[in-house]
């Protein structure tokens, strides 16, 4: 976090309030250039692709994978 940078920071929380799911908040990650190579690496680390790489026109493309304790988080890249 950097006062004032217009960068947006964030954190993870565990606990038991805290209940993974596949259907709440979705998180997006950028992976430009192009996401193929995020993708090739998701099952190895125990997660799985949920969605494979989609077009969304002139926004790019997008995906999303089940990380290993149960979350969607969503994929963008530009090619």
């Amino acid at each position: 976090y950097e006062d004032g940078s217009g960068k947006a920071s964030g954190g993870l929380c565990q606990s038991k309030m805290h209940k993974p799911s596949k259907s709440g908040v979705k998180v997006y990650l950028n992976c430009n250039p192009d996401m193929s190579k995020v993708l090739k690496k998701v099952a190895a680390a125990g997660g799985a692709v949920s969605m494979p790489k989609t077009s969304i026109g002139e926004h790019g493309f997008m995906a999303f994978i089940i990380d290993t304790e149960g979350n969607s988080v969503g994929l963008h890249s530009n090619k």
